[in-house]
């Protein structure tokens, strides 16, 4: 890019071509304005560049939703790279792939960013009925952006359904609570979770009559509780 001229003695050359290239600016500009002389080796202009900074963005997505009140931003010298960006997981999501990474920093801060994303991890649910049956069968996944519902209660002839129990969370023992016939799955539960239906025999109350031979009058009576069964 080294320019040559020829100029009369003790004239001045103040101006020079701008040959800026990407991703460069301009540093500095040394010996101008150029006095001509005798000394060809002194007749120099020297014309610096350096590489320029430029900024970049970190964006991260959730569902393929961006938090834009996640995103990072920087500012990094041409043609650096960027290879690195904090993990922003948050509860009930799980890594899903990362764009643009590493990224190589250009005159284009449209095109340095670095994109993130997460999924919301499916977590299982599994029912322990002891022998009841469910006439709608409850759901056996959901996650963390699952509206809030509620589970389907079994029945068991004989029996009265006394609640749900959570008796496993991602598989560990859970100590057992009071059964819950209306049990709710609130929105933003997370983990994988065993429900275990608890029933009570099913019992009623019979009264007996005793009679005499021909009357039809009791003499007595007896209260029994018996189970119920059918």
């Amino acid at each position: 890019k080294t320019e040559t001229g020829n100029a009369e003695f003790a004239s001045t050359i103040d101006t020079y071509e701008d040959k800026v290239i990407d991703g460069y600016k301009l540093d500095k500009v040394e010996n101008k304005p150029l006095t001509i002389t005798s000394d060809a080796a002194a007749n120099v202009m020297k014309v610096y560049y350096v590489k320029d900074n430029f900024d970049y963005s970190i964006e991260y997505y959730y569902d393929g939703q961006i938090d834009s009140t996640k995103t990072e931003t920087g500012n990094a010298e041409f043609a650096s790279t960027i290879d690195t960006y904090e993990d922003k997981v948050i509860p009930g999501y799980e890594f899903e792939k990362v764009e643009n990474k590493p990224l190589t920093i250009s005159s284009n801060e449209s095109e340095n960013v670095i994109r993130v994303y997460y999924k919301a991890t499916t977590y299982n649910l599994t029912y322990v009925l002891n022998d009841g049956t469910l006439e709608t069968e409850n759901p056996s996944t959901y996650n963390v952006t699952t509206p809030t519902f509620t589970l389907n209660n079994p029945t068991k002839p004989g029996y009265t359904f006394t609640g749900w129990t959570l008796t496993k969370l991602n598989g560990q023992d859970q100590t057992a609570e009071t059964p819950n016939t209306t049990l709710t799955i609130e929105k933003g539960t997370t983990g994988d979770r065993e429900y275990t239906a608890n029933w009570e025999l099913s019992t009623g109350k019979v009264i007996v009559h005793h009679y005499e031979q021909g009357t039809t009058t009791p003499v007595a009576q007896d209260e029994e509780i018996v189970s119920i069964v059918g």
